[in-house]
């Protein structure tokens, strides 16, 4: 989990026997946070420099920044078996009209570039009826889609151009306006940290009433299972909990299971109260928890998502890609003993990012 500030940027390396790495980039962090994902593709040789598959999960700032820098930038020479992201042609119920308006910066880019060829080029979703789609990458890993859904696409079609005007990412928007201006100040939550009083009844907290997440392009999220022989992560973005509890419930019909045991669970929405709940880890078996984020803009993770992934989850292993406030409750000694549960941190003085081996 690459340090991306409030956003995602999930580096996969993975490799079965014998064969060479191969590599898979989840969501590239914000325009400000652009450049340390360009030293780290700049540390592999040149020859190197290709990644099986990039996923551009939704079109918040903190997810799609770094990637339309990453499109970008011709001088690093990187390139993609494909590319997923739902644009404006994806979200279009209907063929498009004869000069539609402006498209988005990300869009311009992958214009000369692999396209949702998994998709012959549609929508990167699950359908409204039968199994979740499931693409086979070179090298063995599967990546089997959980969310979205067409209701989550076609609410995002209806906000489009306000949405991306609000993210900075139609072309024409004015050189003054800010790089990444996030939701409006009033649709942010800013909590004090948390203290080992604050965290001392995790069923309480878990049990606290679940008010979902609505905004809408965190409803449009390609969130995946990825799979690799018997080493898996469910890689959430910021989607929303019923979308993904919809999707692993078709899974597990499909695979005739009860839960999904998963080597690890990517909290979805930086450990957002408004998008994880016990319904739908109730359908999970994990003992490692990732959360990637600094917290700065939305005191993520909050103390209840925590709570109910230690709940219905079982005492395990929390990851964390910073060392904030926001989450440095959880690594208290008298918190650690009362709940049996670890916390994994970088190291003192880091940046940020750290690498979590499954």
């Amino acid at each position: 989990m690459l340090a991306a500030d409030q956003g995602d940027a999930l580096w996969i390396e993975y490799a079965m026997p014998q064969e060479p790495t191969r590599r898979v980039l989840v969501d590239a962090g914000t325009p400000g946070t652009w450049r340390r994902l360009r030293a780290r593709i700049e540390q592999l040789p040149p020859s190197e420099r290709r990644f099986e598959l990039l996923v551009v999960s939704h079109i918040d700032a903190d997810h799609i920044g770094g990637a339309v820098e990453l499109l970008r930038d011709r001088r690093l020479r990187v390139t993609f078996g494909d590319i997923w992201f739902n644009g404006l042609p994806q979200l279009r119920r209907q063929p498009a009209a004869e000069g539609v308006g402006q498209g988005d910066m990300l869009s311009d880019a992958l214009r000369d570039k692999p396209w949702n060829v998994a998709f012959d080029g549609g929508a990167v979703m699950v359908p409204e009826q039968g199994a979740p789609p499931c693409v086979a990458l070179e090298g063995g890993l599967r990546l089997t889609v959980l969310s979205p859904c067409r209701p989550q696409l076609d609410a995002l079609h209806d906000l489009w151009e306000e949405t991306v005007l609000a993210h900075g990412l139609v072309d024409g928007i004015p050189a003054s306006a800010p790089p990444e201006l996030g939701p409006p100040v009033a649709a942010v939550e800013r909590l004090p940290p948390a203290t080992p009083s604050d965290v001392a009844d995790l069923g309480a907290l878990a049990r606290r009433t679940f008010e979902p997440d609505p905004a809408v392009p965190n409803g449009s999220s390609i969130a995946v299972l990825a799979e690799l022989g018997t080493r898996s992560a469910l890689l959430c973005a910021d989607a929303h909990a019923p979308v993904l509890l919809e999707g692993v419930a078709r899974l597990l019909k499909l695979r005739k299971l009860e839960r999904l045991a998963i080597s690890a669970l990517k909290l979805p929405h930086h450990g957002s109260r408004h998008n994880l709940h016990l319904a739908l880890l109730e359908r999970l078996q994990s003992r490692r928890h990732l959360i990637s984020t600094n917290g700065s803009k939305t005191s993520h993770p909050h103390i209840e998502a925590i709570a109910r992934s230690l709940t219905a989850l079982g005492p395990g292993e929390l990851v964390f890609n910073y060392r904030s406030v926001w989450n440095a409750v959880w690594d208290d000694p008298s918190v650690k003993e009362r709940h049996r549960h670890t916390a994994t941190y970088p190291p003192l003085g880091a940046p940020g990012g750290i690498v979590v081996d499954l």
